[in-house]
């Protein structure tokens, strides 16, 4: 099943030049704009909580790519466009690369869910959650990931991310 949705997702991804590259971009330039659209809601939250907002997404970033990067290396899995020819490589990716998990969704994910958290604006967040969602679509659009390499890479980041407002609440 996750094979057959990422395949149907990369065809998708071909059906014209104009659609291949919006999902270049999503893949790999939307991760700017939610980096810089994340920056500018940093300069919105109150002033004296901002540095604590950063040190808390740079935590949320670096554990959970070290352990995408653990995962990865502890259960490999190859990527779409090695183990299935009807996947069409639309950006360049070592073929020895990882897939499991997708590191861009776990990036993306570790880097927006403590803003969301931290925002109050309702729209900030709408945009943040498209962002993170846009970037892990296009992952799969591109056939460098399967489905379920960004839902885990997903996942791994709201853990991580829970736990460390776990940390940061009994701290406190």
């Amino acid at each position: 099943m996750d094979a057959a949705i990422t395949i149907a997702l990369n065809a998708f991804a071909l059906r014209s030049p104009a659609w291949s590259a919006l999902s270049v971009f999503l893949a790999s330039g939307l991760l700017w704009v939610l980096i810089g659209f994340g920056a500018m809601v940093v300069t919105r939250l109150p002033a004296a909580s901002r540095l604590s907002q950063v040190w808390f997404i740079a935590a949320s970033v670096v554990i959970s790519y070290g352990c995408s990067q653990l995962i990865g290396w502890l259960a490999f899995r190859a990527r779409p466009f090695v183990t299935h020819p009807a996947v069409t490589q639309l950006i360049a990716r070592d073929a020895a690369d990882k897939s499991f998990p997708s590191d861009h969704a776990t990036i993306a994910f570790a880097f927006a869910l403590p803003l969301l958290a931290a925002t109050p604006s309702l729209w900030m967040r709408m945009v943040l959650v498209v962002l993170m969602v846009l970037i892990a679509l296009g992952r799969v659009l591109v056939g460098v990931h399967y489905v379920s390499d960004v839902a885990a890479g997903a996942l791994l980041a709201a853990g991580v991310w829970m736990l460390l407002r776990w940390v940061r609440s009994s701290m406190a």
